[in-house]
């Protein structure tokens, strides 16, 4: 047996035992801890470990440490996997999909039993920053597929039912799932709020609470429906629940409705904690059209800006909670244009973009929170 054959045959064996390790460290960066619970830094450290005998072997094998370059490139490419993750999770999650899912390792510590990094079973899962029980999970085979309960922050049960996965996604969107079958909706006294029934696609088909049910048909276009019938409501209607696929708790909204579309003035009430103003508006067969302002639930203005026909026409403002600008967009002709600024919550200037007709950069400058310039691009 040649030198060179030996040492691929050596290699390839350090090279399994790397994508077995790379394997689980993948696990534990998309999905969660790994079982063994080794820190992330160990396990991190033996593919470098591994990289290194790579050039060791083919040094003492070949003579020469070409041999180790192939390897060191499929490597890095490795490890380059769970970025790529990210950014496809970042920027091509199907907008369909969007309106239907639920995220929750973001915000929330979970805990639960893997096998070999593939959640299964019960989880639970804790506000990261206070340890109150926010809701129960189960998994099956790395995704959420089955019963789940949602709690109040007093522990008092919020919402239950089956959660189901999004067929057709990749394995690493393991967390979008959407409702399906029964689900029971509880006031915060822990009386009966609402009974849902969703389809096996996560469509809402009855509720006992609601009458009204919106459906999105396009780009910012809603249409309203009598949920018993599914035909397009016709009426007026004044602070009344509106209810859609995702919705926990239905806005109430007073409008006059035409064929389902919205027509001239309306608002829009929260139902979280009582009926509670959120945003206000003007419409025109079903669009957003003429002004336009959301509120904070103590009434401070959110955002304030004008559309023609859903969409963005003129200035737009963003307010941060403290009443201070948030940022400062001008749209013509569905683009960005003009001098765009996004500002700190202390009210000093963070970015200011500046658009030309078409909505391309022509400049950004980037300040920190004393006012200091960090980068000028051209």
């Amino acid at each position: 047996m040649s030198v060179i054959v030996k040492f691929y045959l050596v290699n390839s064996l350090f090279y399994l035992v790397f994508l077995a390790v790379m394997f689980i460290v993948l696990n534990r960066l998309i999905t969660g801890p790994v079982s063994f619970g080794a820190p992330l830094i160990f396990i991190l450290l033996i593919p470098v470990i591994i990289v290194v005998a790579a050039f060791f072997l083919a040094h003492k094998f070949t003579g020469s440490a070409f041999h180790a370059v192939p390897p060191i490139i499929i490597t890095i490419f490795i490890l380059l996997i769970p970025r790529g993750v990210r950014f496809v999770k970042k920027n091509y999650i199907p907008a369909d999909f969007e309106e239907l899912v639920c995220v929750y390792d973001e915000y929330y510590n979970a805990k639960g039993k893997t096998i070999a990094g593939i959640k299964d079973g019960l989880f639970k899962y804790y506000v990261r920053d206070t340890g109150i029980l926010h809701h129960e999970a189960v998994w099956s085979k790395g995704v959420i597929d089955g019963y789940s309960v949602f709690y109040y922050p007093d522990g008092q049960k919020e919402m239950e039912g089956n959660l189901t996965p999004i067929k057709d996604l990749p394995v690493f969107f393991e967390d979008r799932v959407y409702r399906c079958g029964k689900w029971l909706f509880y006031n915060k006294d822990g009386s009966l709020r609402d009974t849902r029934i969703y389809d096996e696609n996560g469509i809402l088909i009855s509720s006992d609470a609601c009458r009204l049910y919106q459906k999105k048909e396009g780009e910012n276009l809603y249409r309203i429906y009598e949920l018993k019938t599914m035909l397009p409501f016709t009426g007026k209607i004044t602070r009344e629940a509106v209810i859609d696929d995702k919705d926990d708790y239905p806005y109430h909204t007073t409008a006059e409705i035409r064929d389902g579309y919205m027509e001239g003035p309306w608002e829009e009430f929260s139902s979280f904690d009582g009926l509670v103003l959120v945003s206000r508006g003007n419409a025109k067969s079903g669009y957003l059209d003429g002004e336009y302002t959301s509120y904070y639930e103590d009434g401070q203005i959110e955002e304030k800006a004008f559309f023609v026909m859903g969409k963005f026409d003129g200035e737009y403002k963003a307010f941060y909670q403290n009443g201070n600008l948030q940022c400062s967009i001008f749209f013509k002709d569905r683009h960005r244009q003009g001098l765009a600024q996004w500002f700190y919550e202390n009210g000093n200037l963070e970015t200011e973009i500046e658009y030309d007709n078409s909505g391309n950069i022509i400049n950004e400058r980037n300040f920190d929170k004393n006012g200091n310039m960090i980068s000028n691009k051209d």
